[in-house]
């Protein structure tokens, strides 16, 4: 089993472009899928957050992302910004069991 990065186009059923072997590259040696938290190695982190940040300024409604070591699944699911789950990649802090839902910004 291996980390897998879930990324879907909200307001459809399409996964994007799988980048589970990327994030699970991105894993250090102190990870621990029973942690509150990913450890992802800092210095790297951040070319896979450009790729997140891709999918995201293409899709029409925004992406969902969450990051699962199968079996487990999604235990929690939080509404962030872009500029949140960016941050939450640079710091450690995405969850090993949550589902982040980052919304784009309806135009009236």
């Amino acid at each position: 089993m291996s980390l897998q990065a879930r990324i879907s186009l909200i307001g459809t059923k399409i996964r994007v472009e799988d980048l589970s072997n990327d994030l699970h590259d991105l894993l250090t040696d102190d990870a621990d899928w029973n942690a509150n938290y990913w450890d992802f190695d800092l210095n790297r982190v951040r070319h896979f957050v450009l790729k997140v940040s891709a999918i995201y300024s293409n899709s029409t409604e925004g992406i969902t992302f969450a990051a699962i070591w199968p079996p487990d699944d999604v235990e929690k699911t939080e509404s962030v910004s872009f500029e949140q789950l960016s941050e939450y990649f640079l710091s450690n802090h995405i969850g090993t069991r949550t589902k982040y839902i980052v919304k784009k910004a309806r135009l009236t």
